[in-house]
C-alpha cells in the first residue's frame, strides 16, 4: 500500500511543478536573440512583444506582438506553437500545430514570401527538414492591397507528413 501512495504523491508533485514553473522562467530574455536571428534570415526587421510558455493543458509557447518589415508589412497578434514533445529528441522536430490570431498582411509582404520560403543554403537536399509543421490555423486574417482589402477570414491547413 505504500508504493501506490508514493507514486501518487510523486505525480502530484510533478503536476504542481508543471503548474508553477512557467511563473519563474521568463522567456522574454530570449527576445533580442530571436529577433536578430529571424531578421537575419528574412533580411527584414522583426520585433516581438512577449514570449510565454504554458505547460497545461498541452505544453505550448505563445508569442505576442510580432511585426515584420520597416512599415509593419506583417503584423501577428498572437502565435501559439504546440510541439510534439517526443520529437524534440529526434533530428526532425515536429510542430503539431501553429495557431495564428489576428494576422495582417500587405501586398509588399505577399510579394516577399517566395523569397523568404527558399531553403537555407546550409541544408543539403538529401537531409530531412529540421522542422515539420503538421497543421496551421489562421484566425482573423486581413490582407491589404493598397486601398482594397480582403478579409477578415479564417483558414485551416493540414500539412502532409511526407
Amino acid at each position: 500500500m505504500k508504493w501506490p501512495k508514493r507514486i501518487l504523491i510523486a505525480l502530484a508533485l510533478l503536476l504542481a511543478i508543471a503548474l508553477v514553473l512557467p511563473f519563474f522562467i521568463s522567456l522574454n530574455d530570449y527576445i533580442p536573440r530571436i529577433e536578430a536571428e529571424v531578421s537575419a534570415r528574412l533580411k527584414e526587421p522583426v520585433s516581438i512583444t512577449s514570449i510565454r510558455f504554458t505547460a497545461l493543458p498541452l505544453p505550448h509557447v505563445t508569442v505576442e506582438g510580432i511585426t515584420v518589415g520597416t512599415t509593419d508589412d506583417i503584423k501577428l497578434g498572437k502565435v501559439r506553437v504546440t510541439p510534439d514533445l517526443f520529437s524534440l529528441l529526434q533530428s526532425t522536430k515536429v510542430i503539431r500545430s501553429v495557431e495564428i490570431d489576428t494576422l495582417s498582411l500587405t501586398q509588399k509582404a505577399i510579394d516577399k514570401i517566395p523569397e523568404w520560403s527558399k531553403p537555407d543554403d546550409t541544408q543539403s537536399p538529401q537531409q530531412p527538414p529540421q522542422v515539420r509543421v503538421e497543421s496551421i490555423r489562421l484566425n482573423n486574417v486581413l490582407v491589404s492591397f493598397g486601398k482594397a482589402s480582403f478579409g477578415p477570414f479564417d483558414a485551416r491547413v493540414r500539412l502532409n507528413s511526407k
